[in-house]
């Protein structure tokens, strides 16, 4: 899947710049900014058979194609459906002066990944490495 990063709306008045390329896998969701944002699932690759991606609309419907190149496609963020505490306490560390908890997030296309929570928000380590499954 698409690496998961914060909202970020195609704006009509801005022309596409060369940023980075995307390349998704089969079943990712991505934005192609050529067509005004368009969300669509990714269903077909470019390759000897296609010179395009094949964006197909998450609810059903007519299929896109976006460029070869990827330059048009951007990563579409998956939400945050909740977190659930590792443990049911938080380890303190007296010399950083922060306390530290190890949770699960949880996100709407069943993904889940663990990561450690900090206060004050500064570089900590809890008890379990984080990991992503």
């Amino acid at each position: 899947m698409a690496d998961r990063t914060s909202k970020q709306l195609p704006s009509s008045s801005t022309a596409l710049g060369a940023g980075s390329p995307l390349h998704p896998r089969l079943g990712d969701l991505a934005s192609d900014l050529a067509k005004e944002g368009t969300i669509g699932v990714v269903v077909a690759l470019p390759s000897g058979s296609s010179a395009s991606y094949q964006l197909r609309p998450p609810g059903g419907g007519v299929d896109g194609r976006a460029r070869a190149d990827g330059t048009t496609l951007r990563p579409v963020p998956v939400p945050v459906t909740h977190v659930t505490p590792m443990r049911r306490d938080a380890v303190y560390d007296t010399r950083a002066q922060q306390a530290a908890l190890a949770v699960t997030v949880r996100y709407e296309d069943g993904a889940h990944a663990n990561r450690c929570s900090s206060s004050p928000p500064r570089k900590s380590s809890c008890s379990t490495p984080s990991s992503d499954a």
